[in-house]
């Protein structure tokens, strides 16, 4: 829960951030760089963080762990990037919802499919109907924009990016596994999200140029301490409870608190009541696809 608390911190500071530079890609680059620094320091002083990048590489080698993994920060810098685009236009709440929808979606096929450490994990009516539930969630959060078209096609994108974020989770924690500690994953998906998003700042800027001043609330450089924090938790989280009750439970938290934060910061466009009633339902969703029957 406190991992969803901190995913919907960082996307209302680097919604608020692109919003005040006019540039999401370049407020998601902020937002890696100053984790990777955070990370640089905690690596630097963590000889078990040394020694995971030494484990990680001879599970590379010997075929253990997939190479493709090593590229899950690809993940985390396209969703940091939308959401420096997309939460100053629909709202931290409603960003929220669909992509944790779309994080569940992913999730359950990651489980069913033996991506994460925890392995396979078989469909079961629990999980399969909270996940339905959670995409009704979405359709009732985003009801009050049935009337406008224009305004529902961006609810589909931090919706797909979630999915692409459950192969994150569960790479995060095959890394985790193998390396024995979460600064190692969490560096690299760090040092290759930095990388993509450098890589397409180059266009971006070439065409639209750099803001010619940054804002001074120290807030808005929160993103990237937030980050580590979720991807450190995930990679060590994952393991236990696999990719999807993970992905659920930090829903709770995620939801709650970005639902506090659109009533702190108001002027977002979520309809109230359609919001509540989708918070409702995914709230639902969560419980039925995580409590499961105990012994007497």
């Amino acid at each position: 829960m406190l991992a969803g608390a901190a995913m919907a911190g960082q996307s209302r500071v680097n919604g608020e951030l692109g919003h005040q530079i006019h540039n999401g890609t370049l407020a998601g680059t902020i937002s890696n760089m100053t984790g990777l620094v955070v990370l640089i320091g905690i690596i630097a002083a963590s000889p078990a963080g040394r020694a995971g990048w030494t484990r990680m590489v001879t599970a590379i080698r010997e075929r253990r762990l997939n190479w493709l993994f090593t590229f899950a920060g690809t993940a985390g810098a396209i969703m940091i990037s939308l959401q420096g685009m997309l939460v100053s236009v629909i709202g931290v709440a409603l960003f929220t919802v669909a992509f944790v929808a779309g994080n569940s979606l992913g999730a359950l096929f990651m489980d069913m499919w033996g991506i994460g450490p925890a392995g396979k994990r078989a469909l079961s009516t629990r999980r399969i109907l909270g996940v339905a539930l959670g995409i009704v969630a979405v359709a009732v959060a985003g009801s009050g924009r049935l009337g406008q078209p224009q305004a529902l096609w961006p609810m589909l994108i931090p919706f797909f990016a979630g999915a692409f974020v459950a192969w994150q989770q569960a790479a995060n924690g095959r890394i985790t596994a193998v390396a024995q500690t979460p600064v190692t994953g969490t560096f690299l998906n760090f040092v290759v999200g930095t990388g993509v998003l450098l890589i397409a700042m180059i266009p971006l800027g070439l065409i639209g140029g750099m803001p010619e001043a940054y804002p001074t609330q120290w807030w808005l450089y929160l993103g990237g301490p937030l980050g580590v924090f979720f991807v450190g938790v995930t990679g060590i989280m994952v393991r236990v409870i696999g990719v999807l009750v993970f992905g659920l439970c930090a829903t709770l938290g995620q939801l709650i608190t970005a639902l506090l934060l659109d009533l702190w910061f108001p002027g977002q466009v979520a309809e109230p009541v359609g919001m509540l009633l989708g918070v409702v339902i995914m709230a639902a969703a969560v419980l039925i696809a995580t409590v499961r029957k105990g012994r007497a």
